[in-house]
């Protein structure tokens, strides 16, 4: 049973803002222009050849070329063409019918992002990874345009408390989703569980283990600034 899944994920996002950061923030305009769709297709392209996935591990192949953080570039880098091609949709002024086309688009390519996150368990799925990757692209780049006409209609409470879930079954989930069937087999002596209640089940464990961990998270906090305090205390001078 794997605890880092997520951890390893992070921590390439992280060692990958370290080579991309002094770059784009001196070549921005060069680096979206010119080299952007070339490294995440050779990138993206590299980890699907070897692992004919994205998911990639964590080790260190030849020339020092580690796919995880290839990925992680990868991924970066379309999420600086999310913002770029939204901008540019977004000073376009469309008709009707446009909107409808793009509101149309948005809808398809979350459907069927979200059915692919469902089946990729199976091993002929995960051969198509790069489209999901390819849909889920295209609908931000619409959502984010502010286009559709499904925009500001998911502006409520109910969705803000959605968006500040996501991250806490994003840091949770990776150890209930990729070993329920273990612990089904476990505990119940058997693991016939279908992938629709295996992602119901992980994702309602993993939002459970999110809220323990915030609370646990804030106890450590409040310690945290009480020691803080008590020293910035004892370090101020006694007033004569």
């Amino acid at each position: 049973m794997s605890y880092t899944g997520t951890v390893w994920f992070l921590a390439a996002l992280f060692f990958s803002l370290f080579v991309l950061y002094p770059i784009v923030r001196r070549y921005y305009d060069v680096y979206i222009k010119y080299f952007s769709l070339p490294i995440v297709l050779l990138n993206m392209g590299y980890v699907m050849r070897i692992f004919h996935s994205f998911e990639a591990e964590p080790f260190f192949n030849s020339f020092l070329i580690n796919p995880g953080i290839l990925r992680a570039i990868a991924m970066l880098t379309l999420g600086m063409l999310v913002g770029e091609l939204s901008d540019k949709l977004k000073n376009l002024k469309l008709s009707r019918s446009g909107k409808v086309i793009l509101t149309t688009a948005e809808l398809i390519s979350y459907i069927f992002a979200f059915a692919f996150m469902i089946a990729c368990r199976s091993d002929p799925v995960k051969r198509f990874d790069y489209a999901a990757v390819i849909l889920i692209f295209i609908g931000l780049v619409i959502t984010v345009s502010e286009h559709s006409y499904f925009n500001g209609k998911f502006d409520n409470r109910f969705s803000l408390f959605l968006g500040k879930s996501s991250m806490i079954l994003f840091m949770t989930h990776y150890f209930w989703v990729h070993n329920i069937k273990e612990l089904t087999l476990r505990f119940t002596g058997h693991d016939d569980i279908g992938n629709i209640e295996l992602l119901l089940i992980g994702y309602a464990l993993s939002f459970i283990t999110g809220i323990a961990v915030y609370f646990v998270g804030l106890a450590i906090r409040k310690v945290f600034y009480k020691i803080k305090d008590m020293i910035v205390l004892s370090e101020k001078p006694a007033c004569s």
